[in-house]
């Protein structure tokens, strides 16, 4: 059990960095959503004519813009496309999605064919998105997305990845196209293009290569040039930032249902082979003659699994949203003075005093009994772990504003005020202290509180032991 409690931890701790990162691009997008065009040292926005532009209002802002001379217009509309990419991919954090607003935009404004190479995990580029302007041609898109195995680099990008700097290539030749090429049906496809000229510019997130942009044209009158080059070099700049948050966040799914997915089979499996456990650990108990004490060994043992398995099913129910309750009239004091008797045996064999102070006419609460008890399960269970022999345990409730707050309040030695934020998240141990259990315990006590429409939360100084609070609705 220990090797699946640390594949568990592993796969948690996995998707707990992809969320800070996430977390951390996520204030990025946020910054570059409210921008507007990315200068470099080679690009200088004409003065004061352009931010006007970008003040006024859509029709106010065309009109301006018909006024101003052709190249300061030019800048100022390109400036503007940049500012709504970032809008429209400031609305979703769908890695697909990503990839369709850059190629639009790509196609819509700049190119006739716009391809995105990505880095895989191998380390290895390849077309992840190609859009063409023409609708009718999507037999070409999917030529040039299929890659044949082996090949190191996508062909069109490949300098530009090498070097890790932009190419403006002002003639495309036959030569040229043909290289560009891993197939007849590309070569097809490209020919079919007949593009004159063409940009790369590398996609790059604070030093990190991601991929390339490539962008190709078939109008002869107007090969791209310099101030092309720039404006892609904005647009890639901006698009990396939201791809790479994009990617963050598909990582972060993709992290949580592997770990959901784990979670699940591993409960599962592990039913079967528990109950024949528990079949011949009672088979010893009664009629194994000395093999009686080995046979409740045996059957504690499997107890305690059948506790971490039915843990990791209620984990899974919570993640995926399909744990339910069965609420209904419970008496406060009833309830407390059944926990009370369930409980009593566990704590003395801890050496640790366990009691109840009864309140007064406190109402009954709109709850599911089972999960309530499991509830106090979890919390009393918590504090016997972390209360030395001599200690106590105090359990209480009171009425307030429509609920009732209960509390689980421990001598135990208590916890860093750094850590309190954590105690909830999933399989989380108290730095330093002896892995005790999977860590799911509170994780479900509060997803058990929060199906019940209240809220859970700890106070806790080191040292001075632990209270827990917890709210349930009263019943109408």
């Amino acid at each position: 059990m220990d090797e699946l409690e640390q594949q568990l931890a592993d796969c948690d701790r996995q998707l707990t960095l992809a969320e800070r990162q996430l977390d951390k691009h996520e204030r990025i997008r946020s910054r570059l959503a409210a921008g507007g065009f990315e200068t470099t040292s080679q690009t200088s926005m004409a003065a004061s004519g352009e931010e006007d532009v970008q003040r006024r209002s859509d029709a106010e802002r065309d009109v301006a813009l018909a006024a101003m001379p052709v190249d300061r217009r030019e800048v100022a509309r390109r400036r503007r496309l940049v500012g709504k990419l970032g809008e429209a991919l400031a609305t979703t954090l769908e890695f697909e999605d990503t990839l369709n607003s850059i190629a639009q935009l790509v196609v819509t404004h700049l190119a006739d064919l716009c391809i995105i190479n990505l880095i895989d995990d191998d380390g290895v580029a390849r077309p992840v998105k190609v859009f063409c302007r023409d609708p009718k041609r999507a037999w070409v898109c999917d030529a040039l997305m299929r890659t044949p195995p082996g090949r190191q680099q996508a062909p069109v990008a490949q300098l530009v990845l090498e070097k890790k700097r932009s190419a403006l290539i002002t003639h495309v030749t036959a030569d040229l196209i043909r290289s560009w090429a891993v197939s007849e049906d590309q070569l097809h496809a490209l020919r079919s293009i007949a593009p004159k000229s063409a940009i790369t510019v590398p996609l790059m997130v604070q030093g990190r290569l991601l991929g390339a942009l490539s962008l190709l044209a078939s109008d002869m009158s107007r090969p791209y040039d310099r101030t092309d080059l720039r404006f892609a070099e904005a647009i890639a700049r901006r698009a990396a930032f939201f791809l790479e948050n994009a990617r963050l966040y598909r990582a972060a799914k993709r992290a949580a249902q592997a770990r959901d997915d784990l979670l699940g089979v591993v409960a599962h499996d592990l039913r079967n082979p528990l109950t024949v456990i528990r079949t011949l650990a009672a088979y010893l108990r009664h009629d194994g003659g000395e093999d009686g004490p080995v046979g409740e060994e045996i059957e504690h043992a499997a107890v305690r699994m059948n506790r971490l398995i039915q843990d990791l099913l209620d984990i899974t129910r919570l993640e995926a949203n399909r744990f339910l309750t069965k609420p209904e009239r419970v008496n406060v004091l009833d309830i407390m003075r059944d926990v009370l008797a369930i409980e009593t045996p566990l704590a003395s064999l801890a050496s640790i005093e366990l009691r109840f102070d009864e309140p007064s006419d406190t109402p009954d609460v709109w709850a599911d009994r089972d999960r309530l008890v499991q509830i106090f399960d979890n919390l009393i269970g918590n504090a016997v772990k972390f209360t030395k022999p001599g200690g106590g345990i105090a359990l209480g409730a009171i009425a307030h504003a429509g609920e009732v707050r209960f509390h689980v309040e421990d001598t135990g030695c208590g916890i860093a005020a750094d850590q309190v934020p954590h105690v909830f998240d999933r399989f989380w141990q108290a730095p330093g202290a002896a892995r005790r259990g999977a860590g799911l315990g509170l994780t479900i006590v509060k997803g058990i509180v929060e199906a019940h429409g209240g809220h859970v939360w700890v106070r806790s100084e080191p040292a001075q032991g632990s209270t827990f609070f917890f709210t349930i609705p009263t019943a109408a």
